[in-house]
């Protein structure tokens, strides 16, 4: 996994375990999906490439994380 991919996955982990959440990574196919079930017991998912190109990368995916938390997620 490159550095750009592990930083994001940390970032979401992070996040995720502040809100109370355990965080899975699947990284089989070309992009990862972190997995978490919300409080009603849905399976959530988060797509991220494997090879980010931009630095950018990681603050959307952050907020799109933190996005889907806000809404029930």
């Amino acid at each position: 996994m490159k550095p750009r991919a592990r930083e994001l996955v940390s970032d979401a982990c992070a996040i995720l375990a502040a809100h109370g959440f355990t965080a899975t990574v699947d990284t089989s196919g070309r992009h990862m999906k972190i997995r978490w079930t919300d409080a009603q017991g849905r399976q959530r998912f988060l797509v991220a490439s494997q090879t980010p190109s931009g630095f950018r990368t990681r603050l959307n995916s952050g907020a799109t994380l933190r996005r889907l938390l806000r809404n029930g997620g």
